[in-house]
């Protein structure tokens, strides 16, 4: 084997001078025998290694986000499960429009939503203070109707304001010793919804009901009114009782 020598990229493997026979086995050794110069790599991206022969190798470390191209890697080359959730980012994993919120002390870290911002998109609720009207209305005469105004209400919840509400809910109450005697409210497009009904099958026959509903509340509602008919008079013919809301609370 002929030692390398020169100071090219590639060390030959076998010296000719002029006038030598050039044969398949000294042919041969030039390929065979041939080893790279040291001087042929970085060393920072590209080591060659010590040991004969001589062969290329990515160092550790040696290859970052400035040797691979955009779009080099597509997702055919990721393997699946290959990506943990511990390897995205919050900000990375929150769709367009959302923003991560404080996380509840304790909780463990998640890469969609923190605990906090899942609570904030439940409903909730909240008990009822304030009101245009009394929360609980007894014995209103037939045809009566009460109205109220949503900024009125109020509530002693931190997370409470007249804009987060969906739902009022009513507890609704009728009784009828004769005929029928039956509580409407208003929906968000203005038509009447039976809340409470009781129908007695004839005189002395005294019947009651209560009732519990949640009438909806829209974005755009300001008022809601209850109407009652009472076509049979007894001592409590009738009462509402607004009792709660239900708000939406990251409105």
């Amino acid at each position: 084997m002929t030692t390398p020598n020169g100071s090219g990229v590639i060390n030959r493997g076998t010296d000719y001078a002029d006038g030598s026979q050039v044969t398949s086995g000294n042919l041969n050794e030039h390929i065979d025998n041939a080893v790279f110069n040291d001087d042929a790599v970085d060393d920072t991206t590209i080591g060659l290694n010590s040991s004969s022969p001589k062969a290329l190798f990515v160092k550790n470390s040696g290859i970052d986000t400035a040797q691979i191209a955009d779009a080099a890697v597509d997702t055919a080359k990721i393997a699946d499960d290959a990506v943990t959730g511990d390897k995205i980012s919050d900000s990375a994993a929150l769709p367009d429009g959302v923003t991560a919120t404080t996380q509840a002390a304790g909780d463990d870290s998640t890469k969609v939503a923190t605990t906090a911002f899942v609570q904030d998109m439940r409903p909730k609720f909240v008990t009822a203070t304030g009101g245009t009207h009394a929360l609980t209305l007894n014995q209103q005469s037939n045809l009566t109707v009460k109205t109220y105004n949503i900024a009125d209400f109020t509530s002693d919840d931190s997370d409470f304001s007249t804009d987060k509400i969906t739902g009022i809910v009513v507890t609704s109450y009728n009784r009828s010793p004769g005929t029928a005697n039956y509580t409407t409210a208003t929906l968000p497009d203005g038509s009447y919804r039976i809340i409470s009904y009781i129908a007695a099958y004839g005189s002395g026959d005294d019947v009651e009901i209560t009732n519990q509903v949640t009438i909806p509340i829209n974005a755009d509602t300001t008022t809601f009114s209850f109407k009652y008919f009472v076509s049979a008079s007894t001592a409590v013919a009738n009462q509402t009782q607004i009792v709660g809301f239900i708000i939406q609370p990251n409105l």
